[in-house]
C-alpha cells in the first residue's frame, strides 16, 4: 500500500512508529508483482500489437530498445539543440500523422480557449529518406528539437503546454528510463529542456490510435471546462485504498500515518475514505467493496485517489480472512463507469496503471471512456512508498492550498518539489528514510519516480475548483462545550443564496461509537462494517443552514455539551444555484 501524503512532524517532534513502518516499506520495495528481465522486455517492447489495439489498419510493429534510451543511472540527457525560434506560442500539439484531422480540431478548441497553438505532425519532424528502422530515434530527436525551439521562443511569463497525440509505441515513441530496478516508460525527456531531469514545461499525452478516440477525449474535456454544477462534490476528495498486506500490525500503523498526513490538506475540502483493510473503521463489506468504489467514483468529486497495489490492467485484489475480494471490478468498467455531477481527475498511486506502451493500460481505458475522468495521473512502472508519498504530498498541497490552475502545471510543479523541495519538514522525512536506506538509493527512487508519473490527458485542462473563497470571522478563537459560537462569513460571490455552516472534528478523529466487529460468517458482520464506515466518515458535530444577502452570512452554532476538548474546524459552503464559495477556520474547544 502507498500513502496519500507523507507524515510531516514539526521540528523537534518525535515521529510515531508508523513513520518508521512506512520507511521500512520503502526500503524493502513496493509489494507489486515483479517481472523477470525477459518478461520486462516482452512487456515494454512487444513483438506485435494486442488484438484490441489493431484498429483502423494499425499494423503490428516490433520495437527494440535503443542505445540512447539506456542512459546512465541519473538519466540526465544533454540539452536539446533549439531550432529557429519561430512564432511565439503557449500551446504545442505534436500529433501522429494518422491523427491530423482530430489534431486540427483540438487546435481549434484550444484557440477558442485563448491559447496560441502550434500544431506539428510527426512526418514534419523526421528528415526525408529516414528508414523505418531509424524513424523512432529520429522522431524522438525531432520532437525534442522542435519543443526546444518553442520553449526558447516562449513568453517567460506564461506556461508552455505540450500535448502529445498518439500512442506511445511507434506513432509517437516514448522513452525508456533505466536508472532504477526495471525499465520505465516515460515522456519526461520531451519536457526536460536543460538536461536536469526536471520538467520545464507542462506535458500530457493522449495515447490514441484513431481520430475517434481523440475526439472522444476532447469532448469530455470541453464538457468538463464548460459545465459546472454547484453541490458538495465540488469540495469533495474521494480516497479509496487497498490493504497493504504487510501484516495487521504494519497495516494499522500505516493507516495511522495516513490519517496524520491527510491533515495537511486544506480543511476547505471534505475527504471521504474507503479502506479495504479488515482492521480499519473505514472498511466495507468485501463482497460489496467494488460496488462502493463505483458509487464513489460516479458520485463526483474534485479528485478521486486510489492507493494500493496495481497492474497495468487495474487494481490488484484485496485479502480478507484468507480470501480475495475485488477492489475495483475493472471488467465492468464499460457499463458501470458513469461519472456524474463533477467527473473527477483520477490519481492512481499504484504500480503500472499509467502504462501506455503495449497492451491497453488501465489509465488509457479510463481516459477513453466517454463517461470517465477528464484526466488521469498515474505511474508507468513499479512504484515505491517513499517517493510516492513525496509526489502525492506535493500534488495534494499544490491542489488544495494553492489551487494550481491546470492538470499539467500541477504535475510539473509536483515533480519539481519531489527533487528540489527543502526545509525542516523535508529534512525530517529524508533523515528518517536515511536510517533504513542509503542516500544513493533514495536519490535513485526519487529520480525514477520523477520520470514514472505521467499525465494522460490535456495538460491545459483547467481544474474545476470552487471559485469563491469565504472569509470567516469568529468572535473568539476558542469556545467551551455546551456554549455557542457566533460566526460571520463574507463572499465576493455569490452575493446571495444559501450557506451551510458546520463544526467538524479533525480528519483523524472519530467521535461516534464504533462497534466491535463480529467474526467472518456472523450475519451481523456486514451491518457492523456499514455502521463503522458511516461513523468513521462523519466529522460533523454541529450544523446550521441559513440564507444570506449582500455577500454576508451570520449564524450561531451550538456546541454539544459532551464534545471533547481539542481542535476543531468551522467550515462553510455557500451557493446560489450557479456559483459557490467555501472556506474553513480552526477553532479550539477548551
Amino acid at each position: 500500500m502507498r500513502l496519500l501524503f507523507d507524515y510531516v512532524p514539526p521540528v523537534g517532534y518525535v515521529p510515531p512508529v508508523g513513520v518508521v513502518a512506512l520507511l521500512f516499506m520503502a526500503s524493502v520495495g513496493s509489494g507489486c508483482a515483479e517481472l523477470s528481465e525477459p518478461q520486462k522486455q516482452q512487456e515494454l517492447f512487444p513483438t506485435g500489437w494486442p488484438e484490441q489495439r489493431r484498429r483502423e489498419g494499425a499494423a503490428p510493429k516490433t520495437v527494440r530498445p535503443r542505445a540512447h534510451e539506456t542512459r546512465a543511472m541519473a538519466g540526465r540527457m544533454a540539452p536539446a539543440l533549439p531550432g529557429p525560434p519561430g512564432r511565439r506560442v503557449d500551446y504545442v500539439i505534436v500529433a501522429a500523422d494518422a491523427l491530423a484531422a482530430s489534431a486540427r480540431r483540438w487546435k481549434a478548441f484550444r484557440e477558442r480557449s485563448g491559447y496560441r497553438v502550434r500544431l506539428v505532425l510527426a512526418r514534419d519532424l523526421v528528415p526525408p529518406g529516414t528508414s523505418d528502422k531509424a524513424r523512432p530515434d529520429a522522431l524522438r530527436r525531432g520532437i525534442r528539437d522542435h519543443l526546444a525551439a518553442r520553449y526558447r521562443a516562449r513568453d517567460p511569463a506564461k506556461p508552455l503546454y505540450v500535448l502529445l497525440l498518439g500512442d506511445g509505441h511507434h506513432p509517437l515513441p516514448a522513452w525508456i528510463y533505466r536508472g532504477g530496478t526495471s525499465p520505465i516508460v516515460t515522456d519526461n525527456p520531451y519536457a526536460d529542456m536543460d538536461g536536469d531531469g526536471i520538467p520545464d514545461l507542462a506535458l500530457g499525452r493522449i495515447p490514441a490510435l484513431t481520430d475517434a478516440e481523440v475526439d472522444g477525449v476532447r469532448a469530455k474535456v470541453e464538457r468538463y471546462e464548460s459545465t459546472y454544477r454547484v453541490g458538495p462534490w465540488n469540495r469533495r476528495i474521494n480516497l479509496f485504498a487497498a490493504p497493504g498486506d504487510y501484516g495487521a500490525f504494519v497495516d494499522a500503523l500505516i493507516e495511522g500515518v495516513a490519517k496524520d498526513v491527510v491533515e495537511q490538506l486544506s480543511y476547505d475540502y471534505d475527504i471521504h475514505v474507503l479502506y479495504g483493510a479488515k482492521t480499519s473503521p473505514a472498511a466495507y463489506p468485501p463482497r460489496r467493496f467494488s460496488d462502493r468504489v463505483y458509487d464513489l467514483v460516479n458520485s463526483g468529486s474534485l479528485f478521486t485517489v486510489y492507493i494500493g497495489h496495481g497492474t497495468e490492467t487495474g487494481p490488484q485484489y484485496g485479502w480478507w480472512g484468507g480470501k480475495t475480494f475485488d477492489i475495483w471490478k475493472t471488467q465492468h468498467l464499460s457499463r458501470r463507469l458513469r461519472m456524474r455531477n463533477k467527473p473527477a481527475v483520477l490519481l492512481l498511486v499504484a504500480c503500472d496503471m499509467g502504462k501506455f506502451v503495449g497492451q491497453d493500460g488501465f489509465g488509457e481505458k479510463l481516459l477513453r471512456h466517454p463517461q470517465g475522468p477528464p484526466a488521469v495521473i498515474a505511474a508507468t512502472g513499479v512504484s515505491h512508498p517513499y517517493p510516492n508519498t513525496l509526489v502525492v504530498q506535493a500534488l495534494g498541497r499544490l491542489a488544495t492550498h494553492h489551487r494550481v490552475a491546470t492538470a499539467g502545471l500541477l504535475l510539473q510543479r509536483a515533480k519539481s518539489r519531489l527533487i528540489r523541495q527543502r526545509g525542516a519538514r523535508r529534512d525530517v522525512l529524508d533523515g528518517l528514510a536515511a536510517l533504513v536506506s542509503t542516500p544513493a538509493h533514495l536519490d535513485q527512487l526519487k529520480q525514477t519516480h520523477l520520470r514514472m508519473f505521467v499525465l494522460l490527458g490535456d495538460p491545459a485542462l483547467k481544474i474545476s475548483y470552487v471559485s469563491g473563497q469565504a472569509k470567516i470571522r469568529v468572535a473568539s478563537r476558542s469556545a467551551r462545550p455546551g456554549g455557542r459560537v457566533v460566526i460571520t462569513a463574507s463572499f465576493a460571490a455569490p452575493t446571495a443564496g444559501v450557506a451551510r455552516f458546520t463544526l467538524e472534528t479533525r480528519r483523524k478523529v472519530i467521535l461516534g461509537h464504533l462497534r466491535r466487529l463480529p467474526r467472518d460468517g456472523d450475519p451481523r458482520r456486514d451491518r457492523v462494517l456499514l455502521h463503522n464506515y458511516r461513523v468513521a466518515n462523519d466529522k460533523v458535530v454541529s450544523t446550521r443552514v441559513t440564507s444570506f444577502t449582500n455577500g454576508r452570512a451570520r449564524v450561531t452554532l451550538p456546541i454539544p455539551r459532551s464534545l471533547p476538548t481539542g481542535q476543531y474546524y468551522i467550515k462553510v459552503y455557500a451557493q446560489d444555484g450557479h456559483q459557490d464559495a467555501m472556506g474553513s477556520k480552526a477553532l479550539r474547544i477548551e
